[in-house]
């Protein structure tokens, strides 16, 4: 094998290591990890290899002697040529177990963290750049993370622990094996772009960069109830203080403009009318948000048949209570049942992933998001075609018409991972904590001043006291 660099047209540079068979670069690098260990600079091996009339170049000698590590294996010939991973499979696997670890903790992990960690118990100095490309490629990213109570943090095998419990308990009562025609799901969502900040390219260091896309000012409620047998009997509703909106007003052409604006959204969108709820009072309306409330369910449900024995989903809103009374049963519900409050976004079908699905294609489509009305029932029409996959979606996040809960499909459903993944982050984690505690189930408390003279009980009796 020759490898040849052009550094210009009339010279040729060859690398004569990359000419060595495969035996003899195993053997230089068995050689010098020999001559390392007895204490002997590594430059002085390669001006002895010189003297013998082989030039090794530094990363070739010391990429054979990290493979070699001293146990004679054999160099193929076909041998990655690069730099030397600075890690080891087994310090990256505790490496990831570190960052599983402190998620489970809630504590932020920082790249100076990881690169304190790497430095202070494996003996190896990381850059950040070095150490983001470890976590990127172990599955990690940056992300923002919500704030929380200390009492109020719960790990992914409790929250996967509280969905099993649910799931059972459902069943047990009747809701999950009842017919697909008659269980709905039922939930709120927003058209605001106030959080929407678009990204662009300027020069790095230069001034925090200004964007001059329009939004509307009024952020409307949308309703959406869907069925587990994927039928659209309850298509979703718009709720909105904007009067552009409204049909109703007195004649001007400004008014008969927007009217024929709406009217023409609405059939292209292919929406009726009544899918369109103005809740304002008048004229002088000046509110421009509309948020979930008792009222908005009754009105959502005023002009739909609910069948006999129906049972409807949602979360612990307080628009689904008003004055101790359950909103839903009074609407004509059989019976209501609530997701836990820690979970309630894995398992309902709207938050995963009708509302997910149904406003990426929004926000990817050539919207112009200063016109409401236009938006709004760009919105509505893809609520409604997502609708589709809705069975689908109570089978994954509810298990639905299975008898046996499946943990493993809980636990993909929770941490995003697959089965493979998991059984590696178990792994990782367990390793981890053997390495650091010595126990693989975790940081092992130190015993209370007095409890190692005391082990007959003593201590514990005067802590009672």
């Amino acid at each position: 094998m020759k490898r040849e660099c052009a550094d210009s047209e009339d010279s040729l540079r060859t690398y004569m290591s990359a000419e060595l068979p495969a035996s003899l670069r195993n053997a230089f690098g068995a050689l010098g990890v020999a001559w390392k260990k007895r204490g002997w600079k590594a430059a002085d091996f390669r001006s002895f290899l010189h003297e013998a009339g082989f030039s090794v170049p530094e990363r070739s000698l010391r990429r054979w002697m990290a493979t070699c590590d001293g146990r004679g294996f054999e160099l193929s010939g076909n041998v990655h040529r690069g730099r030397v991973k600075s890690l080891s499979i087994e310090q990256e696997r505790l490496l990831v177990g570190f960052v599983l670890e402190k998620n489970e903790e809630s504590t932020d992990v920082h790249l100076s963290a990881v690169r304190d960690f790497v430095l202070d118990h494996l003996g190896v100095e990381l850059s950040n750049e070095c150490v983001r490309n470890y976590l990127r490629n172990a599955g990690f990213s940056s992300r923002v993370a919500a704030r929380s109570n200390k009492g109020y943090i719960i790990n992914n095998g409790q929250l996967c622990s509280i969905a099993a419990g649910w799931i059972n308990q459902q069943r047990e009562d009747g809701v999950l094996n009842s017919p697909r025609e008659l269980l709905c799901s039922v939930d709120f969502t927003y058209t605001g772009h106030r959080t929407d900040r678009p990204r662009t390219f300027t020069l790095r260091g230069s001034a925090q960069p200004h964007t001059m896309m329009p939004i509307s000012r009024f952020t409307n409620c949308v309703v959406t109830c869907v069925w587990a047998d994927g039928v659209n009997r309850t298509p979703p509703k718009l709720f909105t203080y904007n009067q552009e909106f409204r049909l109703d007003r007195g004649r001007t052409q400004r008014r008969d403009d927007q009217c024929a604006h709406l009217e023409n959204c609405l059939s292209s969108c292919g929406l009726s009318n009544d899918q369109i709820v103005y809740v304002g009072t008048g004229e002088r309306e000046r509110r421009v948000f509309v948020s979930e409330s008792a009222e908005l369910l009754r009105r959502f449900f005023s002009e739909f048949d609910i069948p006999d024995g129906c049972i409807v989903l949602s979360d612990n809103g307080n628009a689904f209570r008003e004055h101790g009374a359950d909103v839903l049963l009074a609407i004509g519900f059989n019976k209501h049942a609530y997701y836990p409050a820690p979970i309630h976004q894995y398992l309902s079908p709207n938050d995963n992933h009708l509302h997910g699905v149904a406003k990426q294609k929004w926000r990817q489509l050539a919207v112009d998001f200063s016109d409401d009305v236009s938006a709004s029932c760009s919105l509505l029409n893809l609520l409604s075609e997502s609708i589709s996959a809705v069975p689908a979606w109570f089978d994954a996040n509810m298990q639905l018409g299975s008898k046996i809960t499946d943990h493993g499909a809980i636990e993909k459903l929770i941490t995003g991972s697959t089965a493979e993944d998991l059984k590696f982050h178990r792994q990782c984690i367990r390793e981890y904590r053997t390495f650091r505690y010595g126990d693989a189930r975790g940081g092992i408390p130190e015993a209370p001043p007095g409890l190692e003279s005391s082990l007959d009980g003593e201590y514990w009796e005067k802590k009672k006291k």
